[in-house]
Protein backbone atom coordinates (compact mmCIF):
# COMPACT_ATOMS: atom_id res chain seq x y z
CA UNK A 1 0.00 0.00 0.00
CA UNK A 2 1.46 3.37 -1.02
CA UNK A 3 2.07 5.88 1.73
CA UNK A 4 1.93 8.83 -0.64
CA UNK A 5 -0.04 11.51 1.20
CA UNK A 6 -1.37 8.79 3.58
CA UNK A 7 -2.11 9.90 7.12
CA UNK A 8 -0.26 7.89 9.75
CA UNK A 9 -2.61 7.64 12.71
CA UNK A 10 -0.79 4.94 14.66
CA UNK A 11 2.50 3.12 15.13
CA UNK A 12 4.73 2.38 12.16
CA UNK A 13 8.13 0.92 11.37
CA UNK A 14 11.13 2.48 9.68
CA UNK A 15 13.41 -0.45 8.97
CA UNK A 16 14.03 -2.13 12.34
CA UNK A 17 12.75 0.84 14.32
CA UNK A 18 9.29 0.96 15.88
CA UNK A 19 7.90 4.48 15.99
CA UNK A 20 5.06 5.27 18.42
CA UNK A 21 3.89 8.86 17.79
CA UNK A 22 1.40 8.84 20.66
CA UNK A 23 4.23 8.12 23.11
CA UNK A 24 6.88 10.19 21.31
CA UNK A 25 8.91 6.99 21.41
CA UNK A 26 11.36 5.29 19.02
CA UNK A 27 12.44 1.76 19.96
CA UNK A 28 14.42 -1.25 18.71
CA UNK A 29 15.40 -4.56 20.30
CA UNK A 30 13.97 -3.66 23.68
CA UNK A 31 15.61 -0.25 23.95
CA UNK A 32 13.70 2.97 23.41
CA UNK A 33 14.27 6.70 23.28
CA UNK A 34 11.83 9.56 23.73
CA UNK A 35 11.92 12.60 21.50
CA UNK A 36 10.26 15.98 21.70
CA UNK A 37 6.72 16.23 20.25
CA UNK A 38 7.88 18.55 17.47
CA UNK A 39 10.68 16.16 16.53
CA UNK A 40 8.17 13.30 16.39
CA UNK A 41 5.82 15.37 14.24
CA UNK A 42 8.75 16.02 11.89
CA UNK A 43 9.45 12.29 11.60
CA UNK A 44 5.77 11.49 11.02
CA UNK A 45 5.55 14.10 8.27
CA UNK A 46 8.62 12.66 6.54
CA UNK A 47 7.08 9.19 6.80
CA UNK A 48 3.80 10.43 5.33
CA UNK A 49 5.54 12.08 2.36
CA UNK A 50 8.00 9.79 0.54
CA UNK A 51 10.78 11.52 -1.33
CA UNK A 52 12.43 14.83 -0.65
CA UNK A 53 10.51 17.12 1.70
CA UNK A 54 11.61 20.75 1.67
CA UNK A 55 12.47 22.63 4.85
CA UNK A 56 9.65 25.08 4.15
CA UNK A 57 7.16 22.19 3.91
CA UNK A 58 8.30 20.76 7.22
CA UNK A 59 8.23 24.09 9.02
CA UNK A 60 4.74 24.87 7.68
CA UNK A 61 3.47 21.45 8.76
CA UNK A 62 5.11 21.19 12.18
CA UNK A 63 5.02 24.86 13.21
CA UNK A 64 1.95 26.24 11.39
CA UNK A 65 1.58 30.02 11.59
CA UNK A 66 4.58 30.23 13.91
CA UNK A 67 7.84 32.08 13.34
CA UNK A 68 10.75 29.76 14.13
CA UNK A 69 14.47 30.45 14.04
CA UNK A 70 16.75 28.72 11.54
CA UNK A 71 18.17 26.31 14.10
CA UNK A 72 14.89 24.76 15.25
CA UNK A 73 14.33 22.28 12.39
CA UNK A 74 17.98 21.12 12.25
CA UNK A 75 17.76 20.64 16.02
CA UNK A 76 14.76 18.31 15.58
CA UNK A 77 16.52 16.38 12.81
CA UNK A 78 19.61 16.04 15.02
CA UNK A 79 17.48 14.69 17.89
CA UNK A 80 15.84 12.16 15.55
CA UNK A 81 19.19 10.99 14.22
CA UNK A 82 20.42 10.47 17.75
CA UNK A 83 17.32 8.45 18.67
CA UNK A 84 17.65 6.40 15.46
CA UNK A 85 21.42 5.94 15.89
CA UNK A 86 21.91 7.58 12.50
CA UNK A 87 24.94 9.49 11.22
CA UNK A 88 24.48 12.77 9.37
CA UNK A 89 27.68 12.20 7.39
CA UNK A 90 26.80 8.61 6.44
CA UNK A 91 23.02 8.55 6.77
CA UNK A 92 21.09 5.31 6.64
CA UNK A 93 17.71 6.67 7.71
CA UNK A 94 17.42 10.46 7.34
CA UNK A 95 19.30 12.12 4.51
CA UNK A 96 19.92 15.85 4.21
CA UNK A 97 19.52 17.11 0.65
CA UNK A 98 21.71 20.17 0.10
CA UNK A 99 19.46 23.19 -0.44
CA UNK A 100 16.60 20.76 -0.85
CA UNK A 101 15.38 19.43 2.48
CA UNK A 102 15.26 15.94 3.97
CA UNK A 103 14.09 12.45 3.04
CA UNK A 104 13.75 9.03 4.62
CA UNK A 105 15.99 6.37 3.07
CA UNK A 106 14.15 3.35 4.48
CA UNK A 107 10.68 2.07 3.67
CA UNK A 108 7.86 2.90 6.06
CA UNK A 109 5.52 0.12 7.19
CA UNK A 110 2.21 0.94 8.80
CA UNK A 111 1.06 -1.21 11.72
CA UNK A 112 -2.40 -1.99 13.00
CA UNK A 113 -3.46 -1.84 16.63
CA UNK A 114 -1.83 -5.23 17.32
CA UNK A 115 1.55 -4.14 16.06
CA UNK A 116 1.14 -6.18 12.87
CA UNK A 117 1.59 -4.92 9.32
CA UNK A 118 -1.36 -2.98 7.99
CA UNK A 119 -3.84 -5.06 5.88
CA UNK A 120 -3.49 -4.97 2.11
CA UNK A 121 -5.57 -2.63 0.02
CA UNK A 122 -8.00 -5.27 -1.23
CA UNK A 123 -8.76 -6.44 2.33
CA UNK A 124 -9.37 -2.89 3.38
CA UNK A 125 -11.74 -2.30 0.45
CA UNK A 126 -13.82 -5.38 1.34
CA UNK A 127 -13.95 -4.37 4.96
CA UNK A 128 -15.03 -0.86 4.05
CA UNK A 129 -18.03 -2.14 2.08
CA UNK A 130 -19.08 -4.45 4.89
CA UNK A 131 -19.10 -1.86 7.64
CA UNK A 132 -19.92 1.29 5.68
CA UNK A 133 -23.48 1.53 6.93
CA UNK A 134 -22.62 1.01 10.58
CA UNK A 135 -19.40 2.96 10.80
CA UNK A 136 -20.02 5.76 8.34
CA UNK A 137 -23.65 6.29 7.46
CA UNK A 138 -25.08 6.25 10.98
CA UNK A 139 -22.32 8.36 12.60
CA UNK A 140 -22.50 10.79 9.70
CA UNK A 141 -26.20 11.28 10.30
CA UNK A 142 -25.49 11.91 13.97
CA UNK A 143 -22.86 14.51 13.11
CA UNK A 144 -25.22 16.28 10.71
CA UNK A 145 -27.89 16.40 13.41
CA UNK A 146 -25.36 17.78 15.91
CA UNK A 147 -24.33 20.51 13.49
CA UNK A 148 -27.97 21.50 12.95
CA UNK A 149 -28.55 21.67 16.71
CA UNK A 150 -25.35 23.65 17.22
CA UNK A 151 -26.43 26.19 14.62
CA UNK A 152 -29.90 26.43 16.13
CA UNK A 153 -28.75 26.95 19.72
CA UNK A 154 -25.51 28.82 19.09
CA UNK A 155 -23.36 26.12 20.68
CA UNK A 156 -20.03 24.85 19.44
CA UNK A 157 -17.46 22.69 21.19
CA UNK A 158 -14.26 24.49 22.21
CA UNK A 159 -10.89 23.02 22.99
CA UNK A 160 -10.01 23.75 26.58
CA UNK A 161 -7.24 26.29 26.97
CA UNK A 162 -5.15 27.02 30.03
CA UNK A 163 -4.94 30.71 30.87
CA UNK A 164 -2.58 30.52 33.86
CA UNK A 165 0.66 28.69 34.59
CA UNK A 166 3.47 28.49 37.12
CA UNK A 167 6.97 27.50 36.01
CA UNK A 168 8.61 26.06 39.12
CA UNK A 169 12.40 26.12 39.65
CA UNK A 170 14.05 23.30 37.75
CA UNK A 171 15.78 20.65 39.83
CA UNK A 172 19.54 20.52 39.34
CA UNK A 173 19.90 16.75 38.98
CA UNK A 174 23.62 16.84 39.80
CA UNK A 175 23.06 18.87 42.96
CA UNK A 176 25.98 21.09 41.96
CA UNK A 177 25.70 24.60 43.40
CA UNK A 178 28.10 25.82 40.72
CA UNK A 179 25.59 25.06 37.97
CA UNK A 180 22.39 26.05 39.77
CA UNK A 181 22.53 29.37 37.92
CA UNK A 182 21.83 27.43 34.73
CA UNK A 183 18.77 25.52 35.96
CA UNK A 184 17.36 28.62 37.66
CA UNK A 185 18.30 30.86 34.76
CA UNK A 186 16.60 28.83 32.04
CA UNK A 187 13.41 28.53 34.13
CA UNK A 188 13.39 32.27 34.90
CA UNK A 189 13.89 33.19 31.25
CA UNK A 190 10.99 30.93 30.26
CA UNK A 191 8.86 32.80 32.82
CA UNK A 192 9.89 36.07 31.18
CA UNK A 193 9.11 34.71 27.71
CA UNK A 194 5.65 33.48 28.66
CA UNK A 195 4.86 36.69 30.56
CA UNK A 196 4.76 38.49 27.22
CA UNK A 197 1.67 36.55 26.11
CA UNK A 198 -1.52 38.55 26.55
CA UNK A 199 -3.81 35.53 27.06
CA UNK A 200 -1.68 33.88 29.74
CA UNK A 201 -1.21 34.75 33.42
CA UNK A 202 2.25 33.67 34.54
CA UNK A 203 3.34 33.60 38.17
CA UNK A 204 6.37 35.81 38.79
CA UNK A 205 9.74 34.18 39.36
CA UNK A 206 10.04 35.81 42.78
CA UNK A 207 6.78 34.08 43.74
CA UNK A 208 7.58 30.58 42.46
CA UNK A 209 11.27 30.48 43.39
CA UNK A 210 10.46 29.26 46.92
CA UNK A 211 8.97 26.00 45.60
CA UNK A 212 12.15 23.92 45.69
CA UNK A 213 11.22 20.96 47.88
CA UNK A 214 12.50 17.61 46.48
CA UNK A 215 9.14 15.87 47.02
CA UNK A 216 6.88 18.77 46.13
CA UNK A 217 3.14 18.18 45.77
CA UNK A 218 2.68 19.80 42.36
CA UNK A 219 -1.11 20.02 42.54
CA UNK A 220 -0.98 21.58 46.01
CA UNK A 221 1.57 24.11 44.76
CA UNK A 222 -0.64 24.90 41.78
CA UNK A 223 -3.69 25.43 44.00
CA UNK A 224 -1.63 27.58 46.35
CA UNK A 225 -0.52 29.73 43.42
CA UNK A 226 -4.01 29.84 41.89
CA UNK A 227 -3.00 28.52 38.45
CA UNK A 228 -4.48 25.90 36.14
CA UNK A 229 -1.20 24.33 35.03
CA UNK A 230 2.26 23.81 36.51
CA UNK A 231 5.52 23.11 34.69
CA UNK A 232 8.34 21.27 36.44
CA UNK A 233 11.77 20.38 35.12
CA UNK A 234 14.91 18.45 35.89
CA UNK A 235 18.19 19.63 34.38
CA UNK A 236 21.46 17.73 34.21
CA UNK A 237 24.71 19.10 32.81
CA UNK A 238 27.17 16.48 31.54
CA UNK A 239 30.31 18.06 30.17
CA UNK A 240 29.35 20.13 27.16
CA UNK A 241 25.79 18.78 27.02
CA UNK A 242 22.65 19.36 29.06
CA UNK A 243 19.58 17.17 29.39
CA UNK A 244 16.32 18.79 30.46
CA UNK A 245 13.20 16.78 31.28
CA UNK A 246 9.95 18.69 31.67
CA UNK A 247 6.38 17.90 32.68
CA UNK A 248 3.29 20.08 32.30
CA UNK A 249 0.51 19.08 34.71
CA UNK A 250 -3.18 19.97 34.93
CA UNK A 251 -3.66 21.21 38.51
CA UNK A 252 -7.32 20.23 38.67
CA UNK A 253 -7.00 16.59 37.54
CA UNK A 254 -3.32 15.91 38.11
CA UNK A 255 -3.04 14.54 34.58
CA UNK A 256 -0.01 15.19 32.42
CA UNK A 257 -0.71 17.64 29.63
CA UNK A 258 2.69 17.21 28.07
CA UNK A 259 6.17 15.96 28.80
CA UNK A 260 9.33 16.74 26.90
CA UNK A 261 13.00 15.84 26.94
CA UNK A 262 15.69 18.05 25.45
CA UNK A 263 19.24 16.80 24.93
CA UNK A 264 21.36 19.65 23.62
CA UNK A 265 24.87 20.97 23.45
CA UNK A 266 25.56 23.67 26.02
CA UNK A 267 25.97 26.05 23.08
CA UNK A 268 22.30 25.41 22.21
CA UNK A 269 20.91 26.48 25.60
CA UNK A 270 19.46 29.78 24.28
CA UNK A 271 17.70 27.87 21.48
CA UNK A 272 16.48 25.29 24.01
CA UNK A 273 14.99 28.07 26.12
CA UNK A 274 13.10 29.47 23.14
CA UNK A 275 11.92 26.03 22.04
CA UNK A 276 10.69 25.22 25.54
CA UNK A 277 8.70 28.47 25.70
CA UNK A 278 7.10 27.69 22.35
CA UNK A 279 6.28 24.10 23.37
CA UNK A 280 4.67 25.24 26.62
CA UNK A 281 2.51 27.80 24.81
CA UNK A 282 1.50 25.16 22.27
CA UNK A 283 0.55 22.58 24.90
CA UNK A 284 -1.39 25.15 26.92
CA UNK A 285 -3.40 25.48 23.68
CA UNK A 286 -2.99 29.22 23.42
CA UNK A 287 -3.77 31.28 20.37
CA UNK A 288 -0.84 33.60 19.82
CA UNK A 289 -0.63 36.67 17.65
CA UNK A 290 2.16 36.99 15.13
CA UNK A 291 4.01 39.47 17.33
CA UNK A 292 3.70 37.16 20.35
CA UNK A 293 5.10 34.27 18.34
CA UNK A 294 8.03 36.46 17.42
CA UNK A 295 8.60 37.58 21.02
CA UNK A 296 8.97 34.07 22.43
CA UNK A 297 11.20 33.07 19.50
CA UNK A 298 13.63 35.98 19.81
CA UNK A 299 17.37 35.58 20.16
CA UNK A 300 18.69 38.33 22.44
CA UNK A 301 22.43 37.74 22.08
CA UNK A 302 24.56 35.89 19.58
CA UNK A 303 27.15 35.24 22.30
CA UNK A 304 26.76 32.14 24.46
CA UNK A 305 29.33 33.56 26.89
CA UNK A 306 27.27 36.74 27.31
CA UNK A 307 24.11 34.67 27.82
CA UNK A 308 25.74 32.57 30.57
CA UNK A 309 27.11 35.70 32.26
CA UNK A 310 23.62 37.21 32.17
CA UNK A 311 22.12 34.08 33.77
CA UNK A 312 24.76 34.23 36.51
CA UNK A 313 23.95 37.89 37.07
CA UNK A 314 20.24 37.14 37.47
CA UNK A 315 21.02 34.22 39.77
CA UNK A 316 22.91 36.47 42.20
CA UNK A 317 20.46 39.36 41.78
CA UNK A 318 17.67 37.03 42.93
CA UNK A 319 19.48 36.53 46.24
CA UNK A 320 18.66 40.16 47.20
CA UNK A 321 21.75 40.43 49.39
CA UNK A 322 24.56 42.99 49.48
CA UNK A 323 27.09 40.43 48.29
CA UNK A 324 24.66 39.06 45.72
CA UNK A 325 24.06 42.49 44.18
CA UNK A 326 27.78 43.17 43.96
CA UNK A 327 28.33 39.87 42.14
CA UNK A 328 25.32 40.51 39.90
CA UNK A 329 26.71 43.88 38.82
CA UNK A 330 30.05 42.27 38.00
CA UNK A 331 28.43 39.58 35.85
CA UNK A 332 26.13 42.02 34.04
CA UNK A 333 29.10 44.27 33.30
CA UNK A 334 31.05 41.29 31.97
CA UNK A 335 28.09 40.31 29.79
CA UNK A 336 27.95 43.85 28.38
CA UNK A 337 31.69 43.81 27.74
CA UNK A 338 31.28 40.50 25.87
CA UNK A 339 28.27 41.77 23.88
CA UNK A 340 27.91 45.59 23.98
CA UNK A 341 24.47 45.35 22.34
CA UNK A 342 22.99 42.95 24.92
CA UNK A 343 19.93 44.91 26.08
CA UNK A 344 18.92 42.33 28.70
CA UNK A 345 22.27 42.73 30.45
CA UNK A 346 21.76 46.51 30.67
CA UNK A 347 18.30 45.90 32.16
CA UNK A 348 19.83 43.59 34.76
CA UNK A 349 22.47 46.19 35.56
CA UNK A 350 19.75 48.81 36.05
CA UNK A 351 17.84 46.53 38.43
CA UNK A 352 21.01 45.92 40.46
CA UNK A 353 21.93 49.59 40.83
CA UNK A 354 18.32 50.37 41.79
CA UNK A 355 18.62 48.08 44.83
CA UNK A 356 22.13 49.05 45.92
CA UNK A 357 21.24 51.90 48.25
CA UNK A 358 18.80 49.64 50.13
CA UNK A 359 21.95 48.06 51.57
CA UNK A 360 23.66 51.37 52.26
CA UNK A 361 26.35 50.60 49.72
CA UNK A 362 25.85 53.81 47.76
CA UNK A 363 23.90 57.02 48.12
CA UNK A 364 20.83 57.34 45.87
CA UNK A 365 22.48 60.28 44.10
CA UNK A 366 25.15 57.80 42.92
CA UNK A 367 23.19 54.59 42.32
CA UNK A 368 19.98 55.85 40.71
CA UNK A 369 21.59 57.87 37.91
CA UNK A 370 23.57 54.73 37.03
CA UNK A 371 20.40 52.64 37.17
CA UNK A 372 18.55 55.10 34.96
CA UNK A 373 21.41 55.29 32.47
CA UNK A 374 21.54 51.49 32.18
CA UNK A 375 17.75 51.20 31.77
CA UNK A 376 17.67 53.89 29.09
CA UNK A 377 20.55 52.20 27.28
CA UNK A 378 18.59 48.93 27.30
CA UNK A 379 15.57 50.68 25.76
CA UNK A 380 17.76 52.43 23.19
CA UNK A 381 19.10 49.04 22.13
CA UNK A 382 15.70 47.32 22.12
CA UNK A 383 12.60 49.46 22.55
CA UNK A 384 10.36 46.36 22.52
CA UNK A 385 12.13 44.72 25.47
CA UNK A 386 9.63 44.49 28.33
CA UNK A 387 12.36 43.97 30.95
CA UNK A 388 13.99 47.27 29.97
CA UNK A 389 10.77 49.26 30.38
CA UNK A 390 10.07 47.58 33.72
CA UNK A 391 13.59 48.46 34.89
CA UNK A 392 13.14 52.11 33.94
CA UNK A 393 9.74 52.24 35.66
CA UNK A 394 11.26 50.81 38.85
CA UNK A 395 14.10 53.31 38.75
CA UNK A 396 11.76 56.25 38.25
CA UNK A 397 9.37 55.16 40.98
CA UNK A 398 12.12 54.45 43.47
CA UNK A 399 14.04 57.65 42.74
CA UNK A 400 10.95 59.84 42.87
CA UNK A 401 9.84 58.21 46.14
CA UNK A 402 13.20 59.02 47.70
CA UNK A 403 13.61 62.42 46.05
CA UNK A 404 11.90 64.36 48.84
CA UNK A 405 14.51 63.04 51.26
CA UNK A 406 17.57 62.54 49.09
CA UNK A 407 17.38 66.00 47.51
CA UNK A 408 17.84 67.59 50.93
CA UNK A 409 20.13 64.97 52.46
CA UNK A 410 22.56 64.46 49.62
CA UNK A 411 21.83 67.21 47.16
CA UNK A 412 20.38 66.28 43.78
CA UNK A 413 22.89 65.65 40.99
CA UNK A 414 23.24 68.52 38.59
CA UNK A 415 20.81 68.16 35.68
CA UNK A 416 18.42 65.85 37.54
CA UNK A 417 15.05 66.57 39.07
CA UNK A 418 12.84 63.80 40.44
CA UNK A 419 14.75 61.28 38.37
CA UNK A 420 14.17 63.00 35.04
CA UNK A 421 16.82 64.83 33.02
CA UNK A 422 16.23 68.57 32.66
Amino acid sequence: MSLEKAKLDGDFRIGEWLVSPALNSISRNGTSARVEPKAMRTLVYLAEHPGVVSKDQLISAVWPDVFVSDDVLPGCISALRKALNDDARRPKIIETIHKGGYRLLLAVERLNGNGQPHPQAEDIQTSRRRVFFYRVAIPLGTVVLAVILAAAFGWAPTRHRYDSVAVLPFVDAAGDAATQYLSDGVAEQVVNDLSQLSTLRVMAWTTVSRYRQPQLDIRAAGRDLGVKAVLTGRLLRQGDRIVLQTELVDVSSGSQLWGGQYDRSISDVPALQRQLSQDIASNLRLRLTGSEQEKISRHYSASLAAYELYLKGRFFWDKRTKQGLAQAITYFQQAIKTDPNYALAYAGLADSYALLDDWGETAPRDSFPKAREAAEKAIALDDSLAEAHVSLAIVREAYETRSTFTHCEYGAPRGFHLGRPL
